[in-house]
């Protein structure tokens, strides 16, 4: 992706990341029923029971641990006050939810492989597909792009 190289202030070509797809939390909750002895609907009804309970502990101010995969916490974005005593809530602008990622996540990156991928309008005449053929860099449809 082409942007502006903050201390040069010179364009230059970075990689971003292309989803390959997605799942969602009725796919995983079925994979989840295939490899264990709850159904599909038993793990449904922990994950909503899950979600509530995560979001309430936020709402009470607790960083919310998930495991090995990380951490939930309530972020917050202000104005600035020149003193301690000057400072009022209403100068806070906005809450978000902070994710810190853990152990394994961090684990999952490593040794993670990345490939470049073209948008299909930027595809270069040497790597167009032909028919029984395929080129060695892909359409964006990959998980890393450079482009």
């Amino acid at each position: 992706m082409k942007r502006k190289n903050p201390q040069t202030k010179a364009y230059a070509y970075y990689a971003i990341a292309v989803a390959s797809g997605e799942s969602t939390l009725n796919e995983i909750a079925s994979a989840i029923e295939r490899s264990s002895t709850c159904t599909r609907a038993d793990v449904m009804a922990v994950l909503a029971a899950y979600n509530d309970e995560v979001c309430e502990r936020l709402k009470q101010g607790q960083i919310v641990r998930l495991g090995d995969l990380g951490a939930l916490q309530f972020g917050l974005h202000s104005g600035a006050a020149a003193t301690e005593d000057a400072f009022q809530a209403t100068m806070i602008k906005k809450a978000s939810v902070c994710f810190h990622a853990g152990k394994s996540l961090k684990t999952a990156t490593i040794g993670a492989s990345f490939k470049r991928v073209y948008n299909k309008q930027d595809l270069p005449a040497s790597k167009t597909p032909t028919t029984g053929g395929s080129t060695s860099e892909t359409p964006k449809s990959a998980s890393a792009s450079e482009n």
